[in-house]
């Protein structure tokens, strides 16, 4: 992203390089660099002034709230993410509303307000569909809902999501680790080629002198 960054023209303004000084932010707030993240966000608004797109406003609200959860203020994580989930409802972003539901049912856990934590899993829970299946995600929900029925002692419920948890954490991971190793395979393959072809190269270069 900074070497995208780098890239723009000094003048430039669109609604691009938000979006991309948004994405820098949310990267330095999962490392922890909070106050990086923030000085990004900042830039971003600057940048798009009052033409912020969507986009780049609901990320943004997304990334202050991770950076506020790791700092433990969750009331006004919580506000952040409230704002990052209903601005994507407008975008009709299915995969930044689970982020959010998710961040905001964790909140809910750690406040004791387990009603509200099950209410947010299970808005997050109806948005999965074949048109939107994000394995990943899925398996956040699964963890949540097996935190959730543990801390409420419903035990039967927890082994239920814990189950459905591992079942496809164990099949997102093993299809990441197949995609790995034909990628490795490739790079191989491709190294092999341009040997070949260097070979093939050299050869003709040395009959030419001959």
């Amino acid at each position: 992203y900074l070497r995208a960054l780098s890239m723009t023209h000094q003048n430039s303004k669109g609604l691009d390089v938000g979006n991309l000084l948004s994405n820098i932010s949310l990267c330095h707030a999962y490392l922890g660099n909070f106050r990086q993240a923030r000085e990004f966000i900042d830039r971003g608004y600057k940048r798009c002034g009052e033409d912020c797109s969507g986009l780049f406003l609901r990320n943004s609200a997304f990334s202050l709230g991770v950076c506020l959860f790791g700092e433990r203020d969750y009331a006004k994580a919580r506000n952040q993410f409230s704002t990052s989930y209903n601005k994507s409802k407008v975008g009709n972003d299915i995969r930044l509303q689970m982020d959010n539901l998710i961040y905001l049912s964790r909140i809910s856990i750690l406040l004791g307000e387990m009603n509200a934590a099950e209410n947010y899993l299970g808005l997050a829970d109806k948005l999965f569909s074949k048109d939107y299946f994000y394995s990943l995600e899925l398996v956040k929900v699964y963890g949540e809902f097996s935190s959730f029925y543990i801390k409420s002692k419903r035990f039967d419920k927890a082994v239920i999501y814990q189950q459905k948890y591992i079942e496809l954490k164990d099949g997102v991971f093993s299809q990441q680790l197949t995609r790995n190793l034909m990628k490795v395979e490739a790079e191989h393959l491709e190294k092999e080629n341009q040997n070949k072809i260097e070979a093939q190269n050299r050869i003709l270069m040395l009959d030419h002198e001959i």
